[in-house]
């Protein structure tokens, strides 16, 4: 057992030599591979640009309208709160239509910004292209969250461009969501309340007028 030992030791040392023997003589080879990637990483770490990142939540909440309770709808109603996984796709889809990226992209200049002069309609539909790529669109797992996050150069390019993209997204949300028959109920209620103004106003007109008659024969 001893004569195994010692040569299990022997055979340890002799390694080790030989690694230490093989260091030795490329030496200055293993230096310069890695002088030569240290460089290489401190150059690309300061001619790469900087890279600011911004990023936004976007929680999914079902409208609540009341609605009569009938057999067809007692499903639907008995949890109003849940969200279904296509729901959040539908969103998703929503956040990146090609008409809202394009709004994105001429609201915020970034077609000019990756011309040299005017943008022209091309420039627009590369810069429609890359954002599209550049966005990254999530849902957040067990949550009903969409995480948006956009990378830019600029720091004020990357958080007005997530704004940008929140506004549009929910004004195109509202229209789309929006109850049958509430814009010609908002637009009746609005000419009603026009033509009482009317009404208001020629009474006040011909209250005037009385007074001035009035005035006039005491005179």
């Amino acid at each position: 057992m001893k004569k195994e030992s010692v040569g299990i030791t022997k055979a340890k040392n002799l390694s080790l030599r030989d690694v230490a023997i093989v260091v030795f003589r490329w030496k200055w080879l293993i230096l310069l591979t890695f002088l030569t990637t240290a460089a290489v990483s401190l150059v690309l770490a300061m001619t790469m640009p900087d890279q600011y990142e911004s990023r936004m939540k976007i929680l999914v909440k079902n409208i609540r309208v009341e609605t009569p309770v009938t057999p067809e709808r007692t499903d639907a109603a008995s949890n109003p709160n849940e969200i279904s996984e296509s729901q959040i796709i539908s969103e998703i889809e929503l956040l990146k239509s090609r008409d809202l990226l394009e709004k994105v992209v001429r609201n915020t200049n970034l077609a000019q910004a990756e011309a040299d002069g005017a943008a022209t309609e091309q420039d627009v539909e590369r810069a429609v292209y890359k954002l599209e790529k550049d966005l990254l669109i999530a849902p957040v797992k067990k949550a009903n969250i969409i995480e948006v996050n956009y990378t830019s150069k600029s720091p004020e390019v990357a958080a007005l461009v997530l704004k940008q993209l929140s506004e549009l997204y929910l004004d195109k949300h509202i229209k789309l969501h929006r109850p049958p028959g509430t814009s010609d109920f908002f637009k009746k209620q609005a000419d009603k309340f026009q033509k009482d103004l009317r009404d208001s106003e020629n009474e006040l007109s011909s209250f005037q007028k009385k007074i001035d008659v009035v005035s006039i024969n005491q005179q």
